[in-house]
């Protein structure tokens, strides 16, 4: 700072600001060490907690859930099917096709059919005869429902009950897939992992286009890019590691949430600091980058402060739901907002000054405090046209056309409100609830076979609730 640079903001914010500058190569050193050192030693949050498990989707105390625990206590394995083998052929399925079924799965029960580890147990339901009085066909469809214990993940399920089909079925049995919430759960699983490296690259491009179109830069975008990438890498590792260490929920929805908030959040303080930044350059006229970088962030150090926190108290109250699913979002996208808080204020202010004008590359926005005057007093026409000079072509359209009519400004409010009601049109259709297996594409095996299933018998077949019943000499009645 030179003695004619203006004063930096006194108070905290100021002190902040100094401290960033001054330190601001330790920073982006400490940040650059934190990201490789995650990347070496910390697990990633999509390896941690059994993401494809109910754990973060069920709550432990609802009753559905201990009951099931009871049935495990009685019976010494939960009685609830989520896996199941369906077969159907709908001109009909031969008497010794129904029957192959039946005995194959008594076989399993008696502990006669080999190793088939690790299926516990297996129900097999038909169609036929009127057995099930709800069916929409007769002599159809078979199902087998094939119990496992409770430490046997969702995907070694489905593994299990494909091995299953293809060691005791044969073609004229018409084996038509494994279907259950279990193969749903860790289909959809797969399907969001798959999915997600090209809906991270997207959004990704889209933010780099959008900041550099708007600070007319190609350093800004860049500094977007590192500051998301040590945002990104310092989340998923440290949540990798406090759900290892806690044994919390990390269910696989939760992760693009994750990652959208994380590059939302992250983006919104770039360009907060850039802007800060440009407007600084204008305002102060010719004194030295640096001293204008330490002016912007004592000016919006407080703002991105307040407002992260904010964001992280507003998730954070999901941690009172009542949904179990809810509740582990509440945690996690806090967590989420306050790295990449902590990445905000410290990592961009330090590349923003380390930068300086460069954040603007190509273009120069540091003018000279006169030629601001002159260019706002040739706007002429107040206060409203000067400001508006400094803006762009939208800022001077709405200041000319929008503020100065109402017969405008009511077409622009209609407008934007019939743009928002079509934005949330889809809310007319939103259905409230977990279900897996609607949740996924119909021609993924997993749906096909659910409706055959569905199509042989009906709707919730799949899904069957069952009641634990207690006390001496039951069995007998």
């Amino acid at each position: 700072m030179t003695a004619t640079d203006p004063p930096v903001p006194g108070g905290a914010a100021g002190w902040f600001a100094r401290v960033v500058v001054l330190a601001r190569w330790w920073i982006i050193a400490f940040w650059a060490l934190a990201t490789v050192a995650s990347l070496l030693f910390f697990p990633s949050l999509n390896d941690a907690g059994g993401g494809g498990g109910l754990k973060g989707v069920l709550s432990a105390d609802s009753p559905a859930v201990q009951n099931e625990r009871r049935s495990f206590e009685l019976f010494g394995l939960p009685l609830i099917a989520r896996t199941v083998l369906v077969q159907r052929d709908a001109s009909g399925l031969s008497p010794y096709a129904q029957a192959r079924t039946v005995i194959r799965a008594v076989a399993v029960d008696k502990g006669k059919s080999g190793d088939v580890i690790p299926i516990r147990g297996a129900l097999p339901i038909t169609n036929t005869l009127g057995a099930f009085p709800g069916a929409s066909e007769e002599s159809t469809t078979a199902l087998t429902f094939l119990l496992f214990g409770p430490e046997t993940s969702l995907g070694r399920r489905t593994r299990a009950a494909q091995d299953y089909a293809e060691r005791f079925f044969v073609a004229e049995d018409h084996v038509v897939g494994v279907t259950g919430s279990a193969p749903a759960r860790s289909v959809q699983g797969r399907l969001i992992k798959d999915a997600l490296p090209t809906v991270e690259l997207l959004t990704l491009m889209a933010i780099v286009l959008i900041v550099g179109l708007s600070f007319r830069s190609l350093v800004a975008p860049l500094i977007t890019v590192v500051t998301v990438g040590v945002g990104y890498v310092a989340t998923f590792r440290v949540s990798g590691v406090l759900t290892e260490l806690f044994d919390l929920p990390s269910p696989d929805e939760l992760k693009p949430v994750v990652v959208a908030l994380l590059l939302g959040v992250v983006t919104d303080y770039v360009v907060f600091f850039c802007a800060a930044l440009r407007e600084e350059r204008r305002r102060l006229g010719d004194v030295s980058a640096r001293h204008a970088a330490t002016v912007a962030i004592a000016r919006s150090g407080p703002i991105v402060l307040v407002a992260g926190i904010a964001v992280a108290a507003g998730t954070g109250t999901l941690m009172v739901a009542e949904s179990p699913f809810f509740r582990a979002l509440g945690p996690a996208l806090a967590f989420t907002v306050l790295i990449g808080l902590l990445v905000a204020i410290t990592l961009i202010p330090a590349l923003v000054v380390v930068a300086g004008d460069l954040v603007f590359w190509p273009a120069r926005p540091g003018r000279s405090s006169a030629a601001s005057a002159a260019s706002a007093a040739s706007a002429g026409d107040g206060g409203a046209r000067g400001a508006a000079g400094t803006g762009s072509r939208w800022s001077r359209f709405a200041v000319d056309h929008v503020t100065r009519s109402r017969k405008v400004a009511g077409m622009v409010l209609m407008g934007s409100v019939a743009l928002m009601l079509l934005a949330a049109s889809p809310i007319l259709n939103l259905q409230l609830g977990v279900s897996f297996l609607n949740a996924l594409p119909r021609d993924t095996p997993v749906r096909a076979a659910a409706i055959e299933a569905q199509d042989g018998f009906a709707a919730g077949i799949l899904a069957p609730t069952v009641v634990v019943g207690a006390g001496d000499g039951i069995g007998a009645q």
